[in-house]
């Protein structure tokens, strides 16, 4: 019954995780964690109650620290990251595991704290950490992972099996650490040395990055020591709080089986914030004593816990002689490197990466060696490329033929080699002639020529056949769907020949409703005119600029209907005679709604069409048209001024303006301050006259 009520009292715990007394943080998950494990696999507490009985057993032995000498555990800390910028260094994880050992070890500066009560109780658990020097594969490694996933950076606890299956190592020869980069409501949690029999997955510690390391935390004076490590390390180790069951186990006939199962530790009635005063809150026979406030498995502030007890200390190492045996033994110590035993190496296994996957013709694209493991031969073949095949670890190659070509990488070093083809791999594309229209009609994929580029692997803009603003299809950002933010995803264009052109305008249809007040994601369009080695921004739209249509869609993924879309027109004139021109959609989320394109156009007025007249190439865009109107292009042959009438369908002269002289080439008139933005929806006719002839063009407003 006991079990009972401690478990339901944990499992509501899950539920109030944040808020206990005035806090907004609760110190640890790992009772709540394990209470609903119980649940759904009650062998978890049988199994429990069989260690319990064992400890009982060994308790029974006499006094004093078990296991013979110093013990060692390799760790690797694997931190989950929502893109690519480092927030936690490889120091400040080296400062955790300092931390901990400092505090097993029992040579943490502030022992001057421990109460006078204990002074004969803390102990030295013989206890040590390092980071692994060897890896599973029996490669080199620094013992720190670092894993993009902007689904799990930003952790809940009650996706536990979604983080751990990012990545563990064997939990038998590792002490697996993750630590993602915030976890509201939550210092911590781990699980015990119970669940390694039943669900070995899951083995391990979690902590908040917000409090991993020493002299890190909100605010610092309370949780920046790194003793959320020490305090979960110790669950994994089998330790329960000291405040465990309240006040039993208060004698000596039942302190090693009730309680928090430590006979040095007294009773508590209830967990402990901050640095509280000293207390008694629950009376011992024969010997009744002061709760034990400064231990390290109590909920107060770092700086206020100081100390592990001689009984904590054989409980732990009664855990790693029964259950946790192979992690600290001699062989696995030299398997890890934390014997000081050098990596023998291994084989590599062949990755690569290229800096662009959609290239131009006359291009060269850089590969990049990814392999894993120290690789000291490289053969590539690069199908379509020059050179045709390379011993570089790096090399350059350009592709002069448009086509898509697969790329293979052989490598290899003393102990074997390995290889890698990736077939249909690089696109190489060869520029075209504007004007262009994609509504996205073919099959259900990206145009040939267009890419994505995904900044956090999370998702990015993909064809949908949900929405359209013509036709049936069209390319969203699934942006609802993924919980990072903070990333940026792009949609390219294939690349455009602006060399024979006079001018050119892209006009697009966007639709996007926001989810809430509070995310703001950001839009941005941008053109290359080196096919996408640089990039010039020309519009930027966020939170309420970027909305098609009013209101919010907060519960449910954002579809629009047909009349949410939006038509935004833009300038291409300022990138004239660049024979690759790419244009690139980017969205930066905010944690906010998808974001719909469809029916994109690349309008131009190319070449020298009309021998005739001083007006050639004469062109409206965009057309039709709203909120913004129109600008004609053209081009002059001559040097002339210019009269500009605006008429209804009846021929009525409804706005007249003339022109300064304008150079020869081209040149632009922008219709906006005219007079014409009272002009109802309808159709019209511009009529330009430049003195020897005129020309007229229709114009629709909507």
């Amino acid at each position: 019954m006991k079990y009972l009520v401690v478990l339901v009292f944990a499992a509501a715990a899950i539920f109030n995780i944040a808020g206990i007394q005035a806090q907004n943080l609760n110190r640890c998950g790992s009772d709540a964690m394990f209470a609903q494990k119980v649940q759904s696999n009650p062998a978890l507490l049988a199994q429990r109650r069989r260690e319990d009985s064992l400890w009982v057993e060994f308790n029974n032995q006499p006094n004093g620290l078990r296991g013979g000498g110093v013990r060692t555990i390799p760790v690797v800390v694997h931190i989950i990251q929502s893109n690519a910028q480092i927030r936690i260094s490889d120091e400040r994880v080296q400062s955790q595991i300092d931390v901990m050992t400092e505090d097993f070890r029992k040579l943490n500066a502030d022992t001057t704290q421990i109460p006078v009560d204990f002074l004969g109780d803390a102990g030295d658990t013989q206890i040590e950490f390092c980071l692994a020097t060897t890896d599973p594969n029996g490669c080199p490694t620094n013992g720190i992972n670092r894993i993009i996933s902007p689904a799990n950076a930003n952790h809940d606890s009650q996706d536990e099996a979604q983080l751990k299956a990012l990545i563990q190592w064997p939990p038998q020869k590792y002490l697996n650490i993750w630590v993602p980069e915030s976890m509201p409501g939550l210092l911590g949690y781990a699980t015990f040395p119970t669940q390694l029999t039943f669900l070995p997955q899951l083995d391990g510690v979690v902590i908040n990055g917000q409090y991993f390391g020493r002299g890190f935390g909100t605010p610092p004076s309370s949780y920046a020591l790194g003793r959320t490590g020490t305090h979960e390390v110790g669950h994994w180790l089998g330790l329960f709080h000291t405040f465990q069951d309240g006040c039993s186990g208060t004698s000596a006939a039942n302190c090693s089986s009730q309680g928090d199962r430590i006979c040095d530790t007294p009773p508590t009635a209830v967990e402990n914030y901050g640095c509280p005063a000293p207390k008694n809150s629950c009376t011992e026979t024969p010997v009744d004593r002061p709760d034990q406030l400064v231990n390290y498995m109590d909920y107060g502030d770092d700086p206020c816990l100081v100390m592990f007890s001689n009984g904590q200390g054989d409980r732990m190492n009664f855990i790693l002689d029964n259950l946790r045996s192979q992690l600290v033994s001699s062989a696995n110590l030299s398997a890890t490197g934390c014997d000081g035993t050098p990596s023998a190496g291994c084989t590599p296994v062949a990755q690569f990466s290229a800096n662009t996957l959609n290239a131009c013709v006359g291009d060269t694209v850089r590969f990049t060696d990814l392999s894993v493991g120290p690789a000291t031969q490289w053969l590539w073949a690069f199908q379509g490329g020059s050179p045709a095949t390379s011993t570089d670890s790096n090399p350059l190659v350009t592709y002069s033929t448009p086509g898509t070509y697969p790329v293979s990488l052989q490598v290899g070093n003393a102990l074997g080699t390995d290889s890698l083809l990736l077939t249909s791999y690089i696109t190489i594309s060869s520029s075209i002639n504007p004007p262009v229209s994609e509504g996205f009609e073919g099959a259900a994929q990206l145009p040939t020529g267009w890419s994505t580029w995904d900044e956090d692997g999370a998702g990015t803009w993909e064809w949908t056949n949900l929405a359209a603003s013509l036709g049936q299809n069209s390319v969203r950002h699934p942006n609802y769907s993924l919980t990072g933010t903070g990333s940026t995803d792009a949609l390219v264009s294939e690349p455009y020949d602006f060399q024979n052109v006079a001018s050119a305008w892209l006009t697009y249809d966007r639709a996007y409703k926001r989810r809430s007040a509070f995310a703001i994601d950001s839009f941005w369009v941008s053109v290359s005119t080196d096919c996408g080695n640089s990039w010039t921004r020309i519009r930027n739209l966020a939170g309420t600029t970027l909305i098609s249509v009013t209101g919010l869609a907060a519960a449910t993924s954002y579809v629009p209907g047909p009349n949410d879309w939006k038509k935004d027109s833009l300038d291409l004139s300022p990138f004239l005679g660049s024979p690759s021109v790419k244009i690139k959609f980017e969205l930066k989320s905010g944690g906010g709604q998808n974001l719909y394109l469809d029916n994109i156009n690349v309008d131009a007025l190319v070449g020298r069409a009309d021998e005739n007249g001083n007006v050639q190439s004469l062109y409206l865009a965009p057309n039709p048209s709203s909120e913004e109107l129109p600008t004609l292009s053209m081009y002059l042959r001559n040097p002339s001024a210019m009269n500009v009438d605006v008429l209804g369908v009846d021929g009525k002269i409804l706005g007249r303006f003339a022109t300064p002289v304008m150079g020869q080439g081209p040149c632009r008139i922008s219709l906006t301050g005219r007079g014409l933005e009272t002009l109802t929806p309808g159709v019209y006719w511009i009529r330009v006259d430049s003195g020897d002839r005129s020309s007229t063009l229709k114009w629709v407003k909507f």
